[in-house]
Protein backbone atom coordinates (compact mmCIF):
# COMPACT_ATOMS: atom_id res chain seq x y z
CA UNK A 1 0.00 0.00 0.00
CA UNK A 2 1.72 3.45 -1.04
CA UNK A 3 1.35 5.60 2.05
CA UNK A 4 1.24 9.86 1.46
CA UNK A 5 1.15 13.05 3.11
CA UNK A 6 -0.73 15.71 1.71
CA UNK A 7 -2.21 18.84 1.99
CA UNK A 8 -4.55 21.51 -0.57
CA UNK A 9 -3.45 24.52 -2.11
CA UNK A 10 -6.13 26.61 -4.15
CA UNK A 11 -4.73 29.99 -3.03
CA UNK A 12 -1.20 32.02 -3.45
CA UNK A 13 -1.64 33.54 0.11
CA UNK A 14 -1.18 30.11 1.80
CA UNK A 15 1.80 29.04 -0.11
CA UNK A 16 4.29 29.92 3.10
CA UNK A 17 2.22 27.66 4.95
CA UNK A 18 2.39 24.63 2.80
CA UNK A 19 6.38 25.18 2.45
CA UNK A 20 6.55 25.31 6.17
CA UNK A 21 4.59 21.84 6.90
CA UNK A 22 6.38 20.39 4.56
CA UNK A 23 10.04 21.41 6.02
CA UNK A 24 8.62 20.78 9.89
CA UNK A 25 7.48 17.30 8.12
CA UNK A 26 10.46 16.33 6.48
CA UNK A 27 12.55 17.16 10.18
CA UNK A 28 10.50 14.58 12.17
CA UNK A 29 12.62 12.20 10.06
CA UNK A 30 9.54 11.09 7.84
CA UNK A 31 10.55 8.47 4.67
CA UNK A 32 6.55 9.08 3.58
CA UNK A 33 6.61 11.18 0.89
CA UNK A 34 4.79 15.00 1.02
CA UNK A 35 2.51 15.85 -1.79
CA UNK A 36 0.40 19.14 -2.46
CA UNK A 37 -2.59 18.82 -4.31
CA UNK A 38 -3.26 22.55 -5.81
CA UNK A 39 -7.26 23.38 -6.93
CA UNK A 40 -8.12 23.71 -10.52
CA UNK A 41 -7.67 27.92 -10.59
CA UNK A 42 -4.65 27.87 -8.70
CA UNK A 43 -1.82 30.13 -11.07
CA UNK A 44 0.35 28.02 -12.46
CA UNK A 45 3.32 30.59 -11.12
CA UNK A 46 2.53 29.64 -7.90
CA UNK A 47 2.86 25.97 -8.63
CA UNK A 48 6.60 27.07 -10.04
CA UNK A 49 7.12 28.11 -6.79
CA UNK A 50 6.45 24.94 -4.97
CA UNK A 51 8.78 23.45 -7.42
CA UNK A 52 11.46 25.90 -6.35
CA UNK A 53 11.13 25.18 -2.74
CA UNK A 54 11.18 21.10 -3.24
CA UNK A 55 7.59 20.67 -2.83
CA UNK A 56 5.83 17.98 -5.10
CA UNK A 57 2.50 18.69 -6.47
CA UNK A 58 -0.69 17.20 -8.26
CA UNK A 59 -3.15 19.52 -10.11
CA UNK A 60 -7.19 18.97 -9.21
CA UNK A 61 -8.69 18.50 -12.73
CA UNK A 62 -12.06 20.32 -10.86
CA UNK A 63 -13.97 21.79 -8.08
CA UNK A 64 -15.29 19.71 -6.05
CA UNK A 65 -18.67 22.65 -6.09
CA UNK A 66 -18.15 22.95 -9.92
CA UNK A 67 -22.01 22.73 -11.11
CA UNK A 68 -23.34 23.38 -7.65
CA UNK A 69 -25.82 26.09 -6.90
CA UNK A 70 -23.57 27.70 -3.43
CA UNK A 71 -24.16 30.36 -1.36
CA UNK A 72 -23.01 34.08 -2.71
CA UNK A 73 -21.18 35.71 0.16
CA UNK A 74 -17.65 36.70 1.18
CA UNK A 75 -18.02 34.17 3.98
CA UNK A 76 -18.16 31.36 1.99
CA UNK A 77 -15.60 32.58 -0.75
CA UNK A 78 -13.41 32.04 2.51
CA UNK A 79 -14.57 28.09 2.74
CA UNK A 80 -15.08 27.07 -0.93
CA UNK A 81 -11.88 25.85 -1.29
CA UNK A 82 -12.18 23.49 1.30
CA UNK A 83 -14.51 21.23 0.12
CA UNK A 84 -11.96 20.05 -2.64
CA UNK A 85 -10.55 18.12 0.25
CA UNK A 86 -13.63 15.63 -0.62
CA UNK A 87 -11.81 14.93 -4.04
CA UNK A 88 -9.44 13.09 -1.92
CA UNK A 89 -11.25 10.44 -1.53
CA UNK A 90 -12.02 9.91 -5.14
CA UNK A 91 -9.74 6.72 -6.73
CA UNK A 92 -7.44 7.88 -8.49
CA UNK A 93 -7.56 11.11 -7.17
CA UNK A 94 -4.30 11.32 -5.55
CA UNK A 95 -1.47 8.82 -6.14
CA UNK A 96 -1.72 7.69 -3.04
CA UNK A 97 -3.89 4.61 -1.34
CA UNK A 98 -3.59 5.91 1.66
CA UNK A 99 -3.61 9.53 2.86
CA UNK A 100 -3.02 11.41 6.04
CA UNK A 101 -4.29 15.17 5.49
CA UNK A 102 -2.69 17.98 6.89
CA UNK A 103 -3.60 21.42 6.67
CA UNK A 104 -1.47 24.05 5.60
CA UNK A 105 -1.27 26.24 8.72
CA UNK A 106 -0.48 23.25 10.62
CA UNK A 107 3.37 22.77 11.84
CA UNK A 108 4.65 18.81 12.60
CA UNK A 109 6.65 18.90 15.91
CA UNK A 110 7.32 14.79 15.68
CA UNK A 111 6.89 11.54 14.02
CA UNK A 112 3.52 10.84 13.45
CA UNK A 113 3.41 7.97 10.60
CA UNK A 114 2.09 5.82 13.08
CA UNK A 115 -1.05 7.21 11.04
CA UNK A 116 -0.90 5.27 8.54
CA UNK A 117 -2.30 2.37 10.60
CA UNK A 118 -5.16 3.86 11.83
CA UNK A 119 -8.82 3.45 9.68
CA UNK A 120 -10.81 6.17 7.21
CA UNK A 121 -12.02 9.25 8.64
CA UNK A 122 -9.59 8.84 11.34
CA UNK A 123 -9.74 12.12 13.23
CA UNK A 124 -9.57 14.13 16.34
CA UNK A 125 -12.09 15.86 18.19
CA UNK A 126 -9.58 19.18 18.38
CA UNK A 127 -10.64 21.69 20.94
CA UNK A 128 -11.89 18.61 23.11
CA UNK A 129 -10.14 19.46 25.92
CA UNK A 130 -10.96 22.73 26.48
CA UNK A 131 -14.20 22.78 25.63
CA UNK A 132 -15.96 19.40 26.08
CA UNK A 133 -19.34 20.07 24.32
CA UNK A 134 -17.40 19.76 20.97
CA UNK A 135 -17.57 16.30 20.05
CA UNK A 136 -17.25 16.87 16.00
CA UNK A 137 -14.59 15.76 13.82
CA UNK A 138 -12.08 18.60 13.05
CA UNK A 139 -11.48 18.23 9.78
CA UNK A 140 -7.77 19.42 9.84
CA UNK A 141 -6.13 16.25 10.42
CA UNK A 142 -7.29 13.23 9.10
CA UNK A 143 -6.84 9.76 7.60
CA UNK A 144 -8.21 9.20 4.10
CA UNK A 145 -8.31 5.78 2.36
CA UNK A 146 -9.83 6.62 -1.65
CA UNK A 147 -12.69 4.51 -2.02
CA UNK A 148 -15.62 4.70 -4.73
CA UNK A 149 -18.41 4.32 -2.75
CA UNK A 150 -17.32 6.55 -0.13
CA UNK A 151 -16.88 9.64 -2.09
CA UNK A 152 -20.18 8.89 -4.46
CA UNK A 153 -21.50 9.11 -0.50
CA UNK A 154 -19.44 12.34 0.14
CA UNK A 155 -20.45 13.92 -2.95
CA UNK A 156 -23.77 13.59 -2.68
CA UNK A 157 -23.94 14.50 0.74
CA UNK A 158 -21.91 18.06 -0.05
CA UNK A 159 -25.76 19.91 -1.85
CA UNK A 160 -27.86 17.92 0.78
CA UNK A 161 -25.31 20.06 3.75
CA UNK A 162 -24.85 23.13 1.59
CA UNK A 163 -28.74 23.85 0.79
CA UNK A 164 -29.13 22.97 4.66
CA UNK A 165 -26.44 25.44 5.88
CA UNK A 166 -27.72 28.10 3.70
CA UNK A 167 -31.17 27.74 5.19
CA UNK A 168 -30.19 28.07 8.80
CA UNK A 169 -27.87 31.51 7.63
CA UNK A 170 -24.52 29.88 8.43
CA UNK A 171 -21.36 29.19 7.33
CA UNK A 172 -20.38 26.17 5.84
CA UNK A 173 -17.43 24.24 4.91
CA UNK A 174 -16.06 20.62 4.35
CA UNK A 175 -15.86 19.46 7.92
CA UNK A 176 -19.90 19.71 8.22
CA UNK A 177 -20.06 17.69 4.78
CA UNK A 178 -17.72 15.23 6.27
CA UNK A 179 -19.71 15.58 9.61
CA UNK A 180 -23.41 15.18 7.84
CA UNK A 181 -22.02 12.17 6.28
CA UNK A 182 -20.66 10.29 8.95
CA UNK A 183 -23.38 11.13 11.63
CA UNK A 184 -22.07 8.62 14.28
CA UNK A 185 -18.43 9.87 14.10
CA UNK A 186 -19.04 11.60 17.69
CA UNK A 187 -19.75 8.27 19.42
CA UNK A 188 -17.04 6.23 17.44
CA UNK A 189 -13.85 5.81 19.32
CA UNK A 190 -12.28 3.77 16.97
CA UNK A 191 -12.07 6.86 14.87
CA UNK A 192 -11.18 9.05 17.74
CA UNK A 193 -7.32 10.44 17.47
CA UNK A 194 -5.93 12.03 20.84
CA UNK A 195 -6.29 15.62 20.40
CA UNK A 196 -2.31 16.27 20.49
CA UNK A 197 -2.18 15.22 17.32
CA UNK A 198 -4.42 18.58 16.29
CA UNK A 199 -3.23 21.14 18.84
CA UNK A 200 -4.84 24.68 18.47
CA UNK A 201 -1.56 27.33 18.83
CA UNK A 202 -3.94 29.47 20.82
CA UNK A 203 -4.41 26.63 23.47
CA UNK A 204 -0.87 25.48 24.00
CA UNK A 205 -0.08 27.44 27.48
CA UNK A 206 -3.67 26.23 28.54
CA UNK A 207 -3.14 22.77 28.12
CA UNK A 208 0.13 22.87 29.07
CA UNK A 209 -0.73 22.56 33.26
CA UNK A 210 -2.69 19.44 32.55
CA UNK A 211 0.14 18.19 31.48
CA UNK A 212 0.81 18.11 27.78
CA UNK A 213 4.03 19.52 26.12
CA UNK A 214 6.27 18.50 23.18
CA UNK A 215 8.27 16.69 25.28
CA UNK A 216 6.19 14.75 27.85
CA UNK A 217 7.19 10.99 28.28
CA UNK A 218 3.63 10.25 28.22
CA UNK A 219 2.43 9.68 24.65
CA UNK A 220 -0.48 10.71 25.13
CA UNK A 221 0.48 14.19 26.41
CA UNK A 222 3.13 14.52 23.81
CA UNK A 223 2.08 17.32 21.35
CA UNK A 224 2.75 16.25 17.69
CA UNK A 225 1.16 18.74 15.38
CA UNK A 226 0.27 22.71 16.17
CA UNK A 227 -2.43 24.37 14.21
CA UNK A 228 -2.54 28.00 13.51
CA UNK A 229 -6.37 27.76 13.42
CA UNK A 230 -7.78 31.31 12.30
CA UNK A 231 -8.02 33.78 9.45
CA UNK A 232 -4.93 35.73 10.13
CA UNK A 233 -1.70 33.09 9.53
CA UNK A 234 1.59 33.63 11.35
CA UNK A 235 3.20 34.89 8.04
CA UNK A 236 0.21 37.80 6.90
CA UNK A 237 1.75 39.55 9.93
CA UNK A 238 3.37 42.87 8.67
CA UNK A 239 4.63 46.08 10.16
CA UNK A 240 3.55 47.30 13.55
CA UNK A 241 1.54 43.55 13.92
CA UNK A 242 4.07 41.81 13.18
CA UNK A 243 6.35 43.34 15.60
CA UNK A 244 3.85 42.84 18.60
CA UNK A 245 2.74 39.55 17.84
CA UNK A 246 5.24 37.93 19.67
CA UNK A 247 4.08 40.02 22.81
CA UNK A 248 1.20 39.23 22.71
CA UNK A 249 2.05 35.30 22.66
CA UNK A 250 4.85 35.94 25.53
CA UNK A 251 1.67 37.49 27.70
CA UNK A 252 -1.01 35.25 26.60
CA UNK A 253 0.50 32.10 25.30
CA UNK A 254 4.22 31.78 27.10
CA UNK A 255 4.32 28.53 26.23
CA UNK A 256 3.66 28.61 22.53
CA UNK A 257 6.52 31.32 22.32
CA UNK A 258 8.94 28.63 21.17
CA UNK A 259 7.11 27.08 18.77
CA UNK A 260 5.64 30.43 17.38
CA UNK A 261 9.35 31.06 17.26
CA UNK A 262 10.18 27.74 15.70
CA UNK A 263 7.08 28.18 13.20
CA UNK A 264 8.59 31.89 12.29
CA UNK A 265 12.13 30.25 11.49
CA UNK A 266 10.17 28.19 8.21
CA UNK A 267 7.84 30.80 7.24
CA UNK A 268 11.17 33.32 7.17
CA UNK A 269 13.22 30.81 4.71
CA UNK A 270 10.00 31.53 2.08
CA UNK A 271 10.36 35.32 2.56
CA UNK A 272 13.39 35.50 2.23
CA UNK A 273 14.00 33.29 -1.09
CA UNK A 274 12.01 35.99 -2.36
CA UNK A 275 13.06 38.52 -1.44
CA UNK A 276 16.73 37.61 -2.52
CA UNK A 277 16.16 36.25 -6.27
CA UNK A 278 16.08 38.92 -8.71
CA UNK A 279 16.38 38.04 -12.32
CA UNK A 280 18.92 40.39 -14.45
CA UNK A 281 18.64 39.73 -18.09
CA UNK A 282 20.57 41.93 -20.80
CA UNK A 283 19.65 42.44 -24.38
CA UNK A 284 21.00 43.96 -27.25
CA UNK A 285 17.81 45.14 -29.69
CA UNK A 286 19.68 47.32 -32.20
CA UNK A 287 23.72 46.40 -32.34
CA UNK A 288 26.30 48.16 -34.34
CA UNK A 289 25.37 46.77 -37.88
CA UNK A 290 28.84 46.36 -39.00
CA UNK A 291 29.43 43.55 -36.89
CA UNK A 292 29.53 40.87 -39.00
CA UNK A 293 29.25 37.77 -36.54
CA UNK A 294 25.81 38.51 -35.59
CA UNK A 295 23.39 35.79 -36.56
CA UNK A 296 20.22 38.08 -37.06
CA UNK A 297 21.51 41.78 -38.18
CA UNK A 298 17.49 42.74 -38.09
CA UNK A 299 16.56 44.78 -35.17
CA UNK A 300 12.50 43.74 -35.99
CA UNK A 301 13.29 40.60 -35.01
CA UNK A 302 15.95 40.98 -32.38
CA UNK A 303 13.38 42.99 -30.52
CA UNK A 304 10.66 40.22 -30.85
CA UNK A 305 12.43 37.30 -29.79
CA UNK A 306 13.67 39.24 -26.50
CA UNK A 307 10.01 40.58 -25.72
CA UNK A 308 9.35 36.32 -26.17
CA UNK A 309 12.29 35.67 -23.58
CA UNK A 310 10.96 38.27 -21.52
CA UNK A 311 7.23 37.19 -21.37
CA UNK A 312 8.57 33.29 -21.17
CA UNK A 313 10.72 34.55 -17.70
CA UNK A 314 7.59 36.38 -16.44
CA UNK A 315 5.47 33.17 -17.18
CA UNK A 316 7.20 30.74 -15.85
CA UNK A 317 9.25 32.40 -12.86
CA UNK A 318 7.94 34.02 -9.64
CA UNK A 319 11.13 36.33 -9.26
CA UNK A 320 11.70 40.43 -10.00
CA UNK A 321 13.47 40.64 -13.16
CA UNK A 322 15.62 43.54 -14.64
CA UNK A 323 15.85 43.46 -18.19
CA UNK A 324 19.01 46.02 -19.16
CA UNK A 325 18.85 47.02 -22.96
CA UNK A 326 22.41 48.21 -24.35
CA UNK A 327 21.89 49.86 -26.88
CA UNK A 328 19.65 52.37 -26.39
CA UNK A 329 16.78 51.14 -28.21
CA UNK A 330 13.90 51.99 -26.06
CA UNK A 331 11.58 49.34 -25.21
CA UNK A 332 9.36 51.64 -22.95
CA UNK A 333 6.22 51.20 -24.26
CA UNK A 334 6.37 47.05 -24.80
CA UNK A 335 7.35 46.92 -21.17
CA UNK A 336 4.85 49.11 -20.01
CA UNK A 337 2.02 46.39 -21.76
CA UNK A 338 3.90 43.94 -19.16
CA UNK A 339 2.86 45.75 -16.44
CA UNK A 340 6.74 46.43 -15.88
CA UNK A 341 7.82 49.69 -14.26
Amino acid sequence: MKYGYVTLLSSENYLPGVVALARSLKATGTKVPFECVCSKDLDEKVVTRLHQYGVATSRLAKSATEGLEIPNSAEFSHWKYTFDKLLLWRVGGVRFDKVVFLDSDMMIASNIDFLFERPDFSACQAGHFLNPDWVRLNSGLMVIEPNAETFKGLMAQLPLTLKKYAAEGKNVGDQDVINDFVPDWSSREDLHLPEELNMFFKNLTLVKASGFSFDAADAEKKISVVHFIGAEKPWHLHGIKRLLYPLKVVLKNRYGFSAFLQYMKLIKSVRNMNHQVVLLLTGCVQPNIKNDVLAIKDVETRKNQYLEAIDWYIKNTPYKIVFCENSGYDLKSEMEIRGAN
